[in-house]
């Protein structure tokens, strides 16, 4: 069994170029709201479907649509076109539902088409502009060459979905 390479030899500064410290990436689900692309952490999205019927709760708060039921699971449906200030329209056959959890609860998110998962270095986030900046739900801009995506702010996000999810 070898020693251990002291941390200033020629021995380390090889052993890192063949083998560099891993890389943390991010890896965010990208979806469509309207115009806009947006995206949320992949580590809270456990799926995407397919719209399906919602059934409405009586009394429930305005962002809160209705229920579905998954695998025996009853799931809150929430209205992040509401949430994000987009113009309010009934849920379309073609939307997509991304089912986001955390460890208080699941909720189910209308959206209009999930693109892709994308995979990206910290260093590629930028921080928002000012007039971006004054939206507490917007955490970083990522441009890409077929436009900008808004990373939503998990922190921000969570109280405004467990309000509308009745937490």
């Amino acid at each position: 069994m070898s020693a251990a390479q002291p941390l200033l030899s020629p021995a380390y500064f090889n052993e890192q170029q063949l083998n560099p410290p891993a890389v943390r990436h991010n890896h965010f689900v990208v979806f469509r709201i309207d115009r806009l692309n947006y995206a949320l952490p992949l580590e809270n999205v456990t799926r995407a479907l397919r719209m399906v019927a919602i059934t409405p709760i009586p009394e429930a708060p305005a962002n809160v649509l209705g229920m579905i039921n998954i695998a025996g699971r009853t799931i809150p449906v929430l209205d992040l076109r509401r949430l994000l200030g987009h113009t309010q329209c009934a849920a379309d056959i073609n939307d997509r539902l991304l089912i986001f959890e955390t460890p208080e609860q699941t909720v189910a998110l209308i959206v209009g088409d999930v693109l892709t998962i994308l995979e990206l270095l910290p260093a590629l986030l930028e921080k928002p502009d000012r007039i971006l900046a004054q939206s507490r739900l917007i955490r970083a801009t990522i441009q890409q060459k077929e436009g900008t995506i808004l990373l939503l702010d998990i922190e921000h996000l969570l109280p405004v979905i467990h309000r509308g999810a009745f937490l």
